[in-house]
């Protein structure tokens, strides 16, 4: 599992991401994402918006977002855009956790 740049959606097939998912980071798995800690947990579940743009939306605009699970050369704001790219639609994307963020604090801190 890789950091995302644009070109991982042409090289980490969809097919080979959703089996990689359910083998490993599913909630059934053996190492189910959501157990995760530190960096890697948001390298999952930037991952996961090549199959499932929704969840990785939701996992990165959730209240309470932990600075920590971003890796030092990412970005919350990266993959909030990377996910909402992969979305067949905006409309449905909750955007009020927008409403939290200072603008004092923007770049003092992982977004």
């Amino acid at each position: 599992m890789l950091p995302l740049n644009p070109s991982t959606p042409y090289t980490r097939p969809q097919k080979f991401v959703a089996e990689e998912w359910n083998t490993y980071f599913s909630p059934s798995s053996p190492y189910p994402a959501s157990t995760i800690q530190g960096g890697w947990k948001g390298i999952l579940y930037a991952n996961l918006a090549l199959i499932d743009a929704k969840s990785s939306w939701d996992f990165f605009a959730q209240a309470g977002f932990d600075g920590s699970w971003i890796d030092g050369g990412a970005s919350r704001t990266w993959y909030l855009a990377f996910a909402a790219g992969k979305l067949d639609f905006l409309a449905s994307l909750d955007f009020s956790f927008l409403l939290s963020v200072s603008p004092l604090s923007v770049g003092t801190e992982k977004c």
